[in-house]
């Protein structure tokens, strides 16, 4: 039985979303990525709601989209 855990590590929440764990560190480092939790320095988590919502606050629409 495989267990999923509720809350992500960087490195999997890196590669939940599909972006590198650098990246990931980065976006947190500057205030622009998810919504994470820090219970100490070497302990963040990623619940996959923020992840989710994170990438859905991304989508951008074509110029296309909307017209007959």
């Amino acid at each position: 039985m495989q267990i999923t855990p509720k809350y992500l590590t960087t490195v999997q929440a890196a590669e939940y979303c599909s972006v590198s764990r650098r990246a990931l560190e980065n976006y947190r480092s500057k205030g622009t990525g998810p919504q994470y939790i820090k219970r100490s320095a070497k302990l963040i988590r990623y619940s996959r709601e923020s992840l989710d919502a994170w990438m859905e606050a991304g989508l951008c629409r074509t110029m296309d989209q909307g017209r007959p």
